[in-house]
């Protein structure tokens, strides 16, 4: 699959079973094109904003970081890299 979503609870209240009066958490979204990662950002974002409606709260949504545009691989770079990598971890 060509989307990554990653994330951290970085705080999450003091006890289960309870709304917390403040949570924090950081995802990360990549695709390797750029209206596919668009589409997921937002799709992570309208699921906190979902979740916040269902628990009455409020949310606050706050992009990180610089997108990518779309990837491109460069297979003889890679296939460099790899040689130099085996190289390295066997002296």
């Amino acid at each position: 699959n060509d989307v990554k979503i990653h994330g951290i609870i970085e705080q999450g209240g003091l006890a289960s079973n309870i709304v917390p009066d403040y949570a924090k958490a950081e995802f990360c979204t990549r695709a390797t094109s750029r209206a596919n990662l668009e589409d997921v950002t937002a799709w992570v974002e309208e699921c906190a904003k979902g979740a916040a409606m269902a628990t009455r709260t409020d949310v606050k949504v706050e992009r990180l970081g610089m997108p990518f545009d779309d990837l491109i691989t460069n297979q003889t770079g890679e296939d460099l890299l790899e040689k130099i990598y085996k190289k390295v971890w066997q002296r």
